[in-house]
């Protein structure tokens, strides 16, 4: 009776680790896939609104740099300005950096 009881409880503690094992794994590629997709929205949420609509130019990161070599993230945005304009004959508004309105890629319309 003791060599069945022996068995009854190594076989638990193998499948006790087997779950814990499957269940550590299950829950790691779930947070990593979780916290991969929240990376790649919060990128487009960031980069779609502040995007000009004719070169594309959009939001870059880098970093500050003071007198004293200490570096500090920071973002540059470009500087973009709402235009109506007529595209195949309908009125479109697009968000286009000064760049592009300066070089006269587009025509106002006013």
């Amino acid at each position: 009776m003791g060599a069945g009881r022996d068995f009854a409880f190594s076989f638990f503690l193998i499948f006790r680790t087997v779950l814990y094992i499957f269940f550590d794994f299950c829950y790691s590629k779930r947070s990593t896939e979780i916290t991969r997709l929240r990376r790649l929205d919060r990128n487009r949420k960031e980069n779609m609104s502040r995007t000009c609509d004719l070169c594309g130019k959009h939001t870059i990161t880098g970093n500050k740099v003071s007198h004293a070599k200490n570096h500090t993230r920071r973002t540059w945005k470009p500087n973009l300005v709402k235009v109506k304009t007529e595209v195949g004959g309908t009125t479109v508004t697009l968000k286009i950096c000064t760049r592009c309105l300066k070089s006269d890629f587009i025509t106002k319309k006013v």
